[in-house]
């Protein structure tokens, strides 16, 4: 079993990885604790820096950071 998570963690790395530096369409939903979660259209989530008064709206997240679950990333562009 150790293995196959082993495993799956180096798949799901290398998906966040391919992410990197790519920008995407997103909707600032969550007060993480010190970041705000991005909600992209496939569900995934990125975590960014931003202002809680920034909730409900939809804006451009950079993707610069990945970890095999967790992305990171910097709100580039917000909509009203």
């Amino acid at each position: 079993m150790a293995r196959l998570t082993a495993l799956q963690e180096e798949i799901a790395a290398g998906h966040s990885a391919a992410l990197v530096g790519q920008t995407f369409k997103a909707i600032l939903e969550n007060d993480a604790g010190g970041f705000i979660e991005a909600r992209l259209p496939d569900n995934r989530v990125v975590r960014v820096q931003a202002d809680t008064a920034l909730l409900g709206k939809r804006a451009e997240v950079t993707v610069t950071e990945a970890k095999s679950w967790v992305l990171y990333g910097e709100v580039t562009a917000v909509y009203d």
